[in-house]
C-alpha cells in the first residue's frame, strides 16, 4: 500500500527531471541593456508598422475614389453624347487623366 497517489509520485518525479526555472537568479547589466535594445527595437518597428498601414489604407481609399469617379464619368460623358448634351472628346481626355493617375497610384 501506498501512502502517495500515483499522481503525485510523477509529478514530483517530472519536477526532478525537468527543471522548469531555467531563468538566472540575477541579470547582467550587458543582459539588461541587450533587452532594452530589443524593446526599443520592437517599439520602432510597431511604430512604423502603423504607419504604413495607414498609408497603405489611405492609398486604397483614393484609389476606389479614382475607379468610381472614372466609371462616373465615363458613363456620364457617354449618356451626354447620346443626349447631345455635351461633345465625349474632352471628357475622353478626362477620363484618360483619371487612368494614368490610377495607374501611377496603384504602381506604388
Amino acid at each position: 500500500y501506498n501512502v502517495h497517489s500515483p499522481v503525485e509520485v510523477g509529478e514530483t518525479l517530472v519536477r526532478q527531471i525537468v527543471k522548469l526555472d531555467r531563468l538566472p537568479a540575477k541579470n547582467s547589466f550587458e543582459g539588461l541593456q541587450l533587452l532594452q535594445e530589443a524593446w526599443c527595437e520592437y517599439d520602432v518597428a510597431t511604430h512604423l508598422a502603423n504607419r504604413y498601414k495607414m498609408v497603405s489604407k489611405l492609398l486604397f481609399v483614393l484609389q476606389l475614389l479614382l475607379g468610381w469617379a472614372i466609371v462616373f464619368i465615363g458613363t456620364a460623358a457617354e449618356e451626354f453624347d447620346k443626349l447631345g448634351i455635351a461633345d465625349t472628346g474632352d471628357w475622353r481626355h478626362i477620363v484618360f487623366g483619371l487612368t494614368l493617375g490610377a495607374t501611377l497610384l496603384i504602381s506604388f
